[in-house]
């Protein structure tokens, strides 16, 4: 198939993509290196309420949410609410996930010039353009915490409402049933807008202003096609939704540890589809430069 068609074909260019991540183990390298890291700290979190650790974490957790939460089941909330909090997960992607998905991508132009899939050597490039990369990771958190917010606001609005029948009621339930599908799709949208920075940079060796115009160019005449690409491996997460809804609406009849385990898989999860995303986007951004 020409990379004509590659390009105009979304699930074509899906199957591609999926193929060249398993096909080539060296492109999943870096992301079991953050999958690595996120266990890590899941069990520092794990272990904070537990000697030698809780000297640490324990005035912090008392003071945050209580004396009550250095205890089991309690603990495990605290667990799942702490390791899938919004600042810690954007710090880890500004700061460490960044480099190692650009190695990634180095990996991936690599194969596509035919030259040897060398991790040392991808992250060796990665790390030379670390602070475009940071900057160019600054941009999605921050388009999405700006959503989130906004949303919250939204969503404490609706909680205002005391309606208990009509068209006010049907509004407030629409609002907070659909919450987590929301973020989803605004975490989904806040990728689209900047997803061809990375392989700007990686790629072209650009530095981040002209990564950030090279994106936008790429972007003027596909951003539906992007956010399409996007937005079906995201849909792999909607099940982990149903599933933490559901633990949450019975939180009295599920075991504590189930929050653990769902908030793992979880970040894990979306970890992986960070891969079919940014191998995706990449390969279609060098298809569209063999189109040039």
């Amino acid at each position: 198939m020409s990379s004509t068609k590659k390009t105009r074909q979304p699930f074509a260019l899906l199957k591609t993509s999926v193929n060249t991540l398993f096909s080539h183990s060296a492109i999943l390298f870096p992301y079991i290196i953050i999958m690595f890291v996120e266990l890590l700290i899941f069990e520092i979190l794990l272990f904070a309420p537990r000697y030698p650790l809780v000297k640490f974490f324990g005035p912090i957790i008392s003071r945050l949410e209580g004396a009550v939460f250095l205890h089991y089941p309690f603990s495990y909330y605290i667990l799942a609410k702490w390791f899938q909090n919004n600042v810690l997960q954007s710090f880890l992607f500004m700061i460490f996930n960044s480099v190692f998905i650009g190695t990634s991508i180095a990996i991936i132009n690599a194969i596509n010039g035919n030259q040897p899939a060398i991790f040392k050597a991808a992250f060796k490039r990665a790390a030379s353009f670390y602070v475009h990369l940071f900057l160019g990771a600054s941009l999605p958190v921050a388009t999405m915490l700006g959503l989130s917010y906004l949303h919250q606001l939204v969503i404490a609005r609706a909680l205002i409402i005391r309606s208990t029948t009509g068209m006010y009621f049907i509004i407030k339930q629409s609002v907070l049933i659909s919450a987590p599908y929301m973020n989803l799709l605004l975490a989904v949208f806040s990728a689209t807008l900047f997803i061809y920075v990375f392989p700007a940079i990686i790629v072209d060796k650009k530095k981040f202003f002209p990564a950030l115009a090279a994106n936008f160019k790429t972007l003027w005449k596909s951003f539906w096609f992007t956010f399409f690409m996007l937005l079906l491996p995201a849909l792999l997460y909607l099940p982990m939704i149903v599933l933490q809804s559901a633990s949450n609406l019975f939180k009295e009849n599920v075991y504590p540890e189930l929050f653990g385990a769902l908030a793992v898989i979880a970040v894990l999860l979306s970890v992986f589809i960070d891969a079919i995303h940014y191998t995706t986007m990449t390969t279609y951004y060098l298809l569209k430069k063999e189109e040039q």
